[in-house]
């Protein structure tokens, strides 16, 4: 089976980079709603081609997909959908390849990994795979710490239970596997004090800070 496998990427790199391309192209920044619609939309159609039963969930703002296999628990595949760059980007630094090289928005971050990911899905399917089930989670406001959406809570409900998680996000130019990724918390601290001019009466008062 890997060598069915390998010959179907080795077969299908034309696609996988056409896909990579269109995906690039659309902008989505997580505030752009009809952006992030018709990466979803295209990113589900490859889901449901590679074998798998797609959802949207609103609660995580995501799309989730799921591949039957076996009996034993499923592996989990992360990414997401949204990007850093603002509506028109695209337009203005379009997909290029130059030499081994592409560039344009969103190609690293994470759109190339959402394209090998795919076509790593398709080539299982191609290939007949029936060994653990997979599932598939991407998100569409990463970018932003899922700030308006509940995604944290969805992806610990729809990890539950899963043997393994990894995150498609693109690694480092040597092929080494990266075991750890920086993450981010966003909270709130309310402080208290009593107002005072720090020059005049700094003694009338106490400083919040």
């Amino acid at each position: 089976m890997k060598e069915d496998v390998f010959a179907y990427i080795d077969d299908h790199k034309a696609q996988m980079m056409d896909l990579w391309q269109d995906l690039v192209n659309q902008d989505s920044p997580a505030s752009y709603r009809e952006g992030v619609d018709l990466v979803a939309k295209r990113v589900s159609k490859e889901l449901e081609e590679a074998g798998g039963d797609a959802r949207w969930d609103e609660e995580g703002k995501a799309l989730i997909a799921e591949f039957p296999g076996d009996s034993r628990a499923p592996v989990l595949l992360l990414g997401h959908m949204d990007t850093v760059f603002p509506v028109g980007e695209a337009a203005r630094r379009p997909f290029t390849v130059e030499g081994n090289r592409v560039t344009g928005p969103g190609a690293l971050d994470m759109k190339g990994g959402v394209a090998v990911m795919l076509s790593a899905l398709k080539a299982l399917h191609s290939a007949g795979f029936s060994g653990r089930p997979l599932k598939v989670i991407l998100v569409s406001d990463e970018e932003i710490a899922h700030n308006g959406s509940k995604a944290t809570v969805m992806l610990q409900r729809e990890a539950r239970g899963c043997a393994a998680c990894f995150n498609c996000e693109t690694g480092y130019e040597d092929d080494s596997l990266v075991i750890g990724r920086k993450g981010g918390v966003v909270f709130k601290a309310a402080v208290h004090g009593i107002a005072a001019h720090a020059g005049n009466n700094p003694r009338q008062g106490r400083s919040a800070i």
